[in-house]
């Protein structure tokens, strides 16, 4: 709430709320929110015309929904953060968000974002947006996104999710730690997916990608599916590296591996007892000295049945 605002000579509040909700005297941000009301009247509506609502404003408030106007532009950081009670949300995607806006809102269950008439669109989910909202476990992501950034959707309950075709970058622990995520659909445009983005959904068995494969995705970064029950890799066309630790202890069967691929790091397939053939292209004429490292400390050592290694497009030599 917002205390101590009151005209030095009637002792008055200096400016009134409307429907519980503190505005500047512009009218377009909200700075404040009225306790005594918001006590029993737990869903607010802001106004159409605010543009912003400011930082912190509704931090550990009971309200229970909320919803916003589609002139809404920018929502900073903390805003929503500990709102033990706010059950759905849907959001214009005109909103920029910073970050921790809906951090630990425990019951929060539903969010969508719907698309307004507005040259401004929200491109990126900032750091920490969704950071532990259990219950959330229906989540539908904006089409202009394009970052989904440091532990965004950590430890929510979603079960599935279908990421926007623009989305390029999907950040450290992006969605890790989401033990009810069964499904996850990447989009094609990703160019990376970094450290841990997904580690620890320990119901994640089904990974597919919109139009079959991957060409724009260059990096896995380290454990990105480390303890997913995933048990396929689709040919990534463009996969220059497979960085340590990448399908750590999956129950992937087979994986194919494509030309183009620089290294594959230690570990990038350990404990995958499910493993049974790796599919990869080497020319033996060319510079790729991928085949004497690619597998160097990795899975082979630690596999109890047998791995068969196929080379598609000719022998390997130095082995």
């Amino acid at each position: 709430g917002i205390q101590g605002w009151v005209n030095n000579s009637t002792n008055e509040p200096l400016i009134s709320p409307i429907d519980g909700i503190y505005y500047n005297f512009e009218n377009t941000t909200v700075i404040g929110y009225d306790k005594i009301y918001v006590s029993t009247n737990p869903n607010l509506f802001i106004r159409t015309g605010t543009l912003t609502i400011n930082a912190n404003v509704f931090e550990n408030s009971l309200i229970e929904t909320i919803t916003f106007p589609d002139t809404l532009i920018e929502i900073n950081a903390n805003a929503f953060k500990n709102c033990s009670k706010l059950l759905n949300i849907e959001l214009p995607d005109s909103a920029i968000l910073k970050n921790n806006v809906f951090y630990d809102c425990a019951k929060l269950k539903t969010v969508t974002w719907r698309t307004v008439s507005n040259e401004t669109k929200i491109t990126e989910l900032p750091d920490l947006t969704f950071f532990n909202c259990t219950s959330l476990t229906n989540l539908t992501l904006p089409n202009s996104l394009i970052t989904i950034n440091h532990a965004s959707c950590r430890q929510t309950g979603i079960t599935s999710l279908i990421i926007p075709n623009n989305v390029e970058t999907i950040g450290i622990l992006a969605f890790g730690d989401c033990y009810s995520l069964t499904e996850v659909v990447l989009s094609d445009s990703i160019t990376l997916l970094d450290n841990s983005a997904f580690a620890l959904c320990t119901s994640l068995s089904k990974l597919t990608v919109n139009n079959k494969k991957l060409s724009e995705l260059i990096t896995i970064r380290n454990y990105a599916f480390g303890n997913c029950p995933i048990t396929s890799f689709e040919p990534f066309e463009n996969l220059m590296i497979i960085n340590p630790a990448v399908f750590f202890n999956t129950k992937i069967v087979s994986a194919v591996i494509n030309p183009n691929i620089q290294n594959i790091y230690s570990e990038s397939f350990k404990d995958c007892s499910e493993l049974q053939t790796v599919y990869m292209t080497y020319d033996p004429n060319g510079e790729n000295i991928l085949c004497r490292y690619t597998f160097d400390e990795s899975y082979i050592e630690d596999q109890k049945t047998t791995v068969m290694i196929n080379f598609l497009n000719g022998g390997i030599q130095g082995w």
